[in-house]
């Protein structure tokens, strides 16, 4: 596997076309394997029972921001909701509708258990368990809601992000450097020393950007491009 060029390296022009393209290649193969991964694990997550859909779907942060925007805080405190234990609560009957209204929007029948009286005004408010029974009502109204979007996407199909076809532009420096091949070791009793052939040319490159403060200093024979245009295919 090409070790990924992390800062500009020296290298020759067909090692480093060689590496652009298995480096490509290895992203675009890596992008498919996460993204049928992620498709596999909402798929196991969709097939989970709705009480265990909703403790692992359903995070604390979700849970009460639904709350706070289903029962607003009638003084208007943000953090705050008006089923929160404490909270004021009117049963309903002939002339008057209950508030909050719990059973509207969750669903849930408040129920004896569910409310206290206070000890100094004799009014009805939530208890601990009361907004416990709520809590767990939403919670259960979001992962069928949750629950319900994930099943209705594998049944239209899951979009995927498919790579067909594309381009590759890299700016490069050009430039000619002489390398010397070595021969064989001389035969002479002397110290072993080698016999340089005559040097051959070799054209080398090296990524630059022209964002950094070494391209204003670069000594080099040309700037230029490298465009490589591919497509994919599935075998």
């Amino acid at each position: 596997m090409p070790s990924p060029i992390t800062k500009p390296a020296e290298v020759g022009f067909a090692e480093f076309t060689g590496q652009l393209i298995a480096e490509t290649f290895q992203a675009v193969v890596r992008s498919l394997v996460q993204q049928e991964k992620e498709v596999r694990d909402m798929e196991q997550i969709a097939a989970l029972e709705p009480a265990d859909f909703a403790r692992l779907c359903i995070t604390e942060d979700i849970l009460r921001a639904e709350i706070i925007r289903l029962f607003p805080s009638k003084e208007g405190k943000e953090t705050e909701s008006s089923i929160d234990p404490g909270s004021p609560y009117t049963l309903p009957d002939e002339k008057q509708a209950e508030d909050p209204p719990v059973f509207i929007l969750t669903g849930y029948r408040i129920t004896g258990k569910d409310i206290e009286k206070d000890r100094e005004t004799g009014n009805l408010k939530i208890s601990k368990v009361g907004y416990a029974h709520i809590k767990e009502s939403i919670q259960s109204m979001l992962a069928a809601s949750y629950r319900d979007t994930l099943l209705l996407m594998f049944q239209k199909g899951v979009p995927r992000v498919m790579v067909d076809h594309g381009k590759i532009n890299t700016k490069l420096s050009f430039y000619l450097t002489n390398v010397i091949e070595k021969g064989e070791e001389t035969e002479s009793k002397l110290p072993a020393t080698f016999i340089s052939k005559p040097s051959l040319p070799r054209l080398t490159v090296k990524p630059v950007s022209n964002r950094t403060p070494e391209f204003l200093t670069l000594k080099i024979d040309v700037i230029g491009e490298v465009e490589i245009t591919f497509k994919t295919i599935s075998i």
